[in-house]
């Protein structure tokens, strides 16, 4: 096992060596608590960095990489196998609204096995600093999964009951990292390829139809939108958005936007985050509390009275691990239900790793030996394991 001094030195050699690549989760986050609270290790001294610019820059690249990893949680606190208020499971549910199961599940919806056939994802290839060339990002609609193979330079197209088709990239300019995909309604796909610094556009049937150029000076593009009005909006992991039709650009944009609402995730301390949702005029703030160390909180989308967001928790340790659960909670803050991801099942690292259709989420895994994509269901009672993990390394 490499010990974690050497993984953090060679994190940082990486991140000089290519500034644009995304290292593992866990990495990001632990990196990040040690930056910004060095005084708080007991047990590891993280190497000394000299004051240089090349440490300004790796530090708000890590900085700004971490605040857009996902995460969630809501102030109250359980036991390992937290429990919702049992009164819940008799509201009635807007028709948007995700229905919360008694148990929590990751359910296997499909597996895709590595190989070179077309509908199979291309090997993939281990990195160091968990910028692994995999399955960078899927994307769900209309019960179609597109599956971006960054290995292989292609898109596969699938459903639950069997393979449809396979687009072919476009590779005359030899791209290093596709990062993003996007669906719209007509079946345009979308591809964000971060090296060339463009969105390729093909057709339902495959065919290159259009490139946009991203012209601003993104530091690293990581992630893709497709609005009503198929404007393209781009973001990086600073963050800055930019939208490829109208070239407007906006700084530190909203968490999420919703037609009226306006929703921001607020970074208190090591311990807390703060949700703040802008509606009808009036503001609403929910404390979200973490049992050990926040890794950021994601937003994935809001409902009539639904907020769902990812969370991560992190280890208060010199070892590297992590929690990452997806969370639903009303506006008002409290829990209706979660569910884990089963992170520990992927072999190599995914950019993009959750999608949510209609009261459906999905959850994409580059495991050792295929691609699997799990339906997450969120339940009133769910388990967490980060504590059993502590406990084992600290007992070795």
């Amino acid at each position: 096992m490499i010990d974690p001094s050497e993984k953090d030195m060679e994190f940082l050699e990486s991140l000089r060596n290519r500034p644009d690549k995304d290292p593992n989760k866990e990495f990001v986050a632990q990196l990040q608590r040690r930056l910004i609270q060095p005084t708080r290790k007991k047990r590891f001294a993280l190497v000394p960095i000299t004051i240089t610019s090349f440490t300004l820059i790796t530090f708000l690249a890590v900085t700004f990489l971490f605040f857009n990893q996902p995460s969630s949680e809501n102030p109250l606190v359980f036991d390992n196998t937290e429990t919702m208020d049992k009164t819940k499971s008799k509201e009635n549910l807007s028709e948007d609204e995700i229905p919360i199961a008694d148990q929590e599940e990751a359910r296997i919806l499909l597996e895709i096995p590595y190989g070179e056939a077309r509908s199979e994802i291309g090997m993939p290839e281990k990195r160091p600093g968990g910028s692994d060339r995999t399955t960078e990002s899927f994307f769900v609609k209309d019960n179609v999964f597109y599956v971006l193979d960054n290995a292989a330079r292609k898109i596969v197209v699938t459903q639950v009951n069997g393979y449809l088709y396979t687009i072919q990239l476009n590779d005359t300019e030899k791209t290093e990292w596709y990062r993003d995909i996007f669906v719209d309604d007509d079946n345009n796909v979308y591809v964000l390829d971060s090296t060339n610094r463009k969105v390729i556009m093909y057709n339902k049937d495959g065919e290159l139809k259009e490139q946009y150029p991203i012209l601003t000076d993104m530091l690293n593009p990581t992630s893709l939108f497709v609005n009503e009005q198929k404007e393209i909006i781009v973001q990086d992991a600073r963050p800055l958005m930019e939208n490829l039709m109208t070239r407007e650009t906006i700084k530190f944009p909203h968490s999420f936007e919703q037609d009226d609402i306006i929703v921001d995730v607020l970074h208190k301390n090591m311990e807390t985050e703060e949700i703040s949702i802008q509606e009808d005029g009036s503001v609403k703030k929910i404390t979200v509390s973490f049992d050990h160390t926040t890794g950021g909180i994601k937003m994935l989308d809001i409902r009539s009275n639904q907020l769902i967001f990812e969370k991560t928790e992190v280890a208060d340790t010199h070892k590297i691990m992590a929690e990452f659960h997806v969370y639903v909670i009303n506006k008002d803050g409290t829990v209706l239900g979660a569910v884990r991801e089963p992170h520990e099942q992927a072999a190599y690292y995914s950019s993009h790793t959750l999608r949510m259709e209609d009261k459906k989420i999905y959850y994409l895994s580059a495991g050792a030996n295929s691609v699997v994509i799990y339906e997450l269901i969120p339940g009133k009672q769910f388990e967490k394991k980060l504590q059993d993990r502590i406990d084992a390394f600290l007992n070795e």
